[in-house]
């Protein structure tokens, strides 16, 4: 017997992803908005939080588990920006005096993580053999939570 064809049924999703995810970072005193991105950016944006879990093993070969709250861990980014950028001298001004700042994630999905971080480092890459020069940039996220996509 043959197959026959139907109709698919339900409604047709049309997502539009941005080609990359987004970089929000803004002095914690200051309102976040669509100014703050972080423009030029690369690199693993690994912000969502992590359940701590500790096991400790008993005596009877049992062990106990003791569930920590979310965290997250550091992470680096790679920017193609000159020192003269706005927005670099905005973060290299936090992380000289060690003040936290607002941050959001935007993935292509539409979810996002949004927190506080602290940028615990900013080096210059300079490399003449690839012909790149960038800064790395590393955030010490705290206080995140994960956002759902509309």
């Amino acid at each position: 017997m043959a197959n026959t064809p139907s109709q698919p049924t339900g409604v047709e999703v049309n997502l539009t992803l941005p080609s990359d995810a987004e970089l929000y970072w803004c002095p914690s005193t200051d309102t976040l908005n669509s100014g703050d991105l972080v423009p030029n950016t690369t690199g693993d944006m690994d912000i969502e939080p992590q359940r701590q879990v500790t096991r400790t093993e008993l005596h009877n070969g049992k062990d106990y588990a003791s569930v920590g709250s979310l965290s997250s861990n550091d992470f680096t980014v790679e920017a193609y920006l000159t020192d003269a950028d706005t927005k670099l001298q905005e973060m290299k001004v936090a992380w000289n005096s060690g003040d936290a700042g607002k941050i959001n994630v935007f993935f292509r999905d539409g979810s996002m993580v949004k927190g506080f971080a602290r940028i615990t480092r900013i080096k210059t890459n300079d490399d003449p053999t690839q012909n790149k020069f960038s800064k790395s940039i590393t955030f010490s996220p705290f206080l995140v939570e994960t956002v759902n996509a509309p």
